[in-house]
């Protein structure tokens, strides 16, 4: 698969909300190799009391990484009237308060990681039918 240097997989796509009135989320995609980063900057190996090493996970730091990560913007989120600035906290509470929405928004990241990964195969495949179409012309021009 060809490597895009212009690409910029933590650019986020702007997506309306559900049911929301006029609330957008850019969001990120969650990749796999994302998921696996995060994993890694949130777990630990520590000794159990029997002396076992065992890997434990700081799941509210993963929690904070996750949301700060995956929500770049938003529009339209409001809280008495007033617009909601989307910084770290705020999307913790966004994420505490509303788990529809959290789920919601870890759903589009996922979906927009596949769509991504799904794309990349299509042009994998796109341009092998290109080369070989070429190669079948080289040879009835011989």
């Amino acid at each position: 698969m060809p490597f895009d240097i212009g690409r910029n997989d933590e650019q986020g796509t702007w997506i309306d909300y559900p049911g929301g009135e006029h609330e957008r989320y850019c969001i990120r995609p969650l990749t796999p190799d994302k998921s696996r980063h995060f994993a890694k900057l949130t777990t630990r190996k520590v000794r159990d009391r029997s002396g076992q090493e065992i890997e434990k996970t700081d799941d509210e730091r993963h929690r904070e990484l996750l949301y700060d990560y995956l929500l770049e913007a938003w529009e339209g989120v409001t809280a008495n009237g007033q617009p909601v600035p989307c910084n770290l906290e705020n999307k913790l509470k966004l994420a505490g308060m509303s788990g529809k929405r959290a789920n919601w928004i870890v759903d589009m990241a996922v979906d927009l990681a596949n769509d991504e990964a799904q794309r990349q195969t299509q042009e994998q495949e796109t341009f092998r039918s290109l080369g070989e179409t070429a190669a079948r012309r080289t040879m009835a021009d011989v």
